[in-house]
């Protein structure tokens, strides 16, 4: 886990998950889409092979986390901060 969140006590570091993954936090299989996406840099054929799942379906769910929380997960500052947060959770 990144030292960033790490230095933070557990109180903090929930608050910035929460802050951050708003609406999205209790979708896990949203957020194991997202995750997926962030790790194969936005290949959505990859995903979607990845996930078992039509691309149509990888592409709702990212415009669905951006709905939810307003990152785009295609821009490098969004991504690193949903993939922090999601890591944390898991």
């Amino acid at each position: 886990m990144p030292t960033m969140i790490e230095s933070l006590n557990e109180d903090d570091r929930d608050f910035f998950v929460k802050a951050v993954l708003n609406d999205a936090i209790n979708d896990f299989e949203l957020l194991k889409t997202i995750q997926t996406t962030i790790e194969h840099q936005v290949n959505i054929s990859v995903v979607a092979k990845q996930l078992y799942m039509h691309r149509n379906t990888v592409q709702k769910r990212i415009e669905k986390f951006y709905e939810l929380t307003g990152l785009d997960v295609r821009q490098f500052e969004d991504a690193l901060k949903a993939y922090v947060c999601i890591k944390y959770l898991t």
